[in-house]
């Protein structure tokens, strides 16, 4: 599990660990995978590519509960190989099919790094709360944005040092 450190505004708050994404080839990409996603945002269209396969992976999932940006919470987690945190698209697709249930069961979005095109990406995964069914954002890792409205969840494989 990664090791979680406290500051003086910080707090990751672990919800779920040892998650099993068992082994992926690469192949499967969120963008028109319709069968678990009602809605994926039209920019996942640019990273639209194949990933490399992956051995089975731990995952925790944290919440954050203070204001930050992905690279605030990311670092904060004093991995010193920040790509170690990235999944593959076909992992986050696989969380999304084996742990919906997971999701923040108010509708709020889950995070998760991923690396396309040597690009850092963050997908925000939610599940509508009427009807079923999931949607996917797209925002760059680099957005600046503090996430302050609500707690967020984030998922990370489990890394170490």
């Amino acid at each position: 599990m990664p090791k979680i450190a406290t500051q003086e505004k910080s707090e990751l708050v672990v919800i779920a660990d040892d998650l099993l994404i068992e082994a992926c080839d690469g192949r499967q990409t969120i963008w028109g995978n319709k069968q678990l996603f009602q809605w994926t945002e039209r920019l996942f269209a640019n990273c639209n590519e194949p990933g490399k396969a992956t051995p089975n992976t731990r995952f925790t999932l944290c919440r954050k509960i203070w204001n930050a940006s992905f690279q605030e919470i990311t670092r904060s987690l004093e991995i010193p190989d920040q790509h170690k945190l990235d999944s593959t698209q076909h992992q986050i697709v696989q969380f999304f099919r084996n742990y919906s249930y997971l999701l923040d069961p108010n509708g709020l979005a889950t995070f998760i790094p991923f690396r396309s095109d040597r690009r850092r990406y963050v997908a925000s995964l939610g599940s509508h709360t009427e009807g079923g069914g999931g949607y996917a954002n797209l925002r760059r890792f680099d957005d600046p944005t503090k996430w302050i409205e609500r707690p967020r969840q984030f998922l990370f494989p489990t890394a170490t040092k």
